[in-house]
């Protein structure tokens, strides 16, 4: 029994250290939109601010970014 418990903890850890092949990478984007605005709103129910993209005579930044994942 002493043998076996190092040998499924090392087992574990090779398992869980392994690159994964279904694993999408972290993604960055960006753009500049003319003719556009920023519309604020507020949520009651979350009690945040939103932020929407609407039709403006402005140049608005837009960034997003989604962060790396992998399957279980």
């Amino acid at each position: 029994m002493k043998k076996l418990l190092p040998f499924l903890l090392g087992l574990a850890l090779t398992l869980t250290a392994c690159d994964k092949d279904d694993c999408n990478p972290a993604r960055n984007a960006a753009r500049f939109e003319e003719n556009k605005a920023i519309a604020v709103n507020y949520n009651e129910g979350a009690q945040q601010d939103y932020y929407q993209v609407v039709d403006g005579e402005n140049i608005v930044f837009r960034y997003n970014h989604t962060a790396a994942e992998c399957k279980m």
